[in-house]
């Protein structure tokens, strides 16, 4: 029964990445596109997984909030969005301006998917009964699937300089996109250890959160050329 329960997760959590890749005519550019921008994604996370255990530490007990921490979270969380850059530029990343974010939103959400979520939906079908923390668990993922692609439309956005534009002025737009994605789970962490939200609830916020700053990217990039 749990590993009905491990295979239907599993198919919620990696299932719509593999559909969406599959369903855009250039399948085998969106396949390299989303193999390397997944590599990336662990390369990025393994130097930001230093930095924090270098630096953000904390000696504060359990159930309380450590703002020093969190900051340290925040900052690190920029480094997303500079290997997001770097991916977009790279010269192996090929195809149109869309299908180029969306494929490598996909391998970034894929990426952050074998991370932080295949071991727990793995251990979960060694127990003897089903979680809904792992249904939890997958249905976040869609969240953050979501919430990836759109900061890589952001960061697609980012202007480099060129001859006629050799001093770009920095969109405040854009800064304010990259910040608002970096203080979502620092959101919903200080909302679930202040208020004690339940983890239903926090889903349902963390939804709702997403919606708002996927519609407001999605008005930004439509408008951009």
């Amino acid at each position: 029964m749990t590993l009905l329960h491990f295979i239907n997760c599993a198919l919620l959590t990696f299932g719509p990445i593999w559909v969406i890749s599959k369903s855009h005519e250039d399948a085998r550019d969106m396949s390299k596109n989303l193999k390397y921008s997944a590599i990336s994604h662990m390369l990025a996370q393994l130097v930001k997984g230093i930095l924090l255990a270098t630096f953000a530490f904390s000696y504060k007990a359990g159930g309380t909030i450590d703002y020093g921490q969190e900051s340290f979270k925040f900052l690190f969380s920029f480094i997303d969005a500079v290997a997001l850059l770097y991916v977009l530029n790279s010269a192996r990343i090929v195809g149109e301006r869309k299908p180029r974010v969306c494929s490598v939103g996909l391998g970034w959400a894929l990426g952050d998917n074998i991370l932080t979520r295949l071991a727990p939906l793995w251990m979960g079908q060694k127990t003897l009964d089903f979680s809904w923390g792992q249904l939890q668990l997958a249905t976040e993922a869609n969240i953050a699937l979501a919430t990836h692609i759109a900061l890589t439309a952001v960061m697609s956005m980012w202007k480099r300089p060129t001859k006629a534009l050799s001093n770009p002025p920095m969109e405040p737009m854009l800064c304010a996109l990259v910040a608002a994605r970096s203080l979502i789970p620092i959101v919903l962490s200080v909302a679930q250890a202040m208020y004690g939200i339940e983890s239903w609830y926090a889903l349902g916020l963390h939804a709702a959160i997403a919606s708002i700053y996927c519609v407001a990217v999605n008005m930004r990039f439509v408008a951009s050329k």
